[in-house]
């Protein structure tokens, strides 16, 4: 088994474990390492392309505070150090993704303003 870690790409704070929230493609499915690497959907959503998704159930402390601010509507997912816009969160609209298959889940974080480290485990 392995465990990705997500930091932000500016300050390279460690944002999420996905062994304690779990990391989702756009079809709500629980991605691998290869699958954030190399993600696919027959469609080419850009949606799954380009961002990683939180289940609500699982969120990190930091984005939690966020929502709860933002009172669960529309907001920001700012880096709880430095700031910068890693990503966002809509529990208003209810998109699709591009082929029409799923309701995206309402959190994203951007693909371009993470790194994501792989970490094996011995299990």
């Amino acid at each position: 088994m392995s465990q990705i870690v997500l930091k932000c790409r500016q300050c390279r704070k460690q944002l999420l474990d996905s062994t304690i929230s779990p990391i989702l493609s756009g079809h709500n499915s629980v991605l691998d390492a290869k699958s954030i690497i190399y993600p696919y959907c027959d469609n080419d959503c850009e949606d799954i392309i380009n961002s990683l998704y939180l289940e609500e159930t699982s969120f990190p402390e930091w984005i939690l505070s966020s929502v709860d601010e933002a009172g669960w509507k529309k907001g920001k997912v700012k880096c709880p150090k430095c700031s910068a816009r890693v990503g966002s969160f809509d529990f208003v609209s209810g998109r699709k993704c591009k082929c029409n298959e799923n309701v995206l889940p309402p959190l994203h974080l951007i693909k371009s303003k993470v790194d994501f480290q792989l970490i094996e485990t011995l299990d």
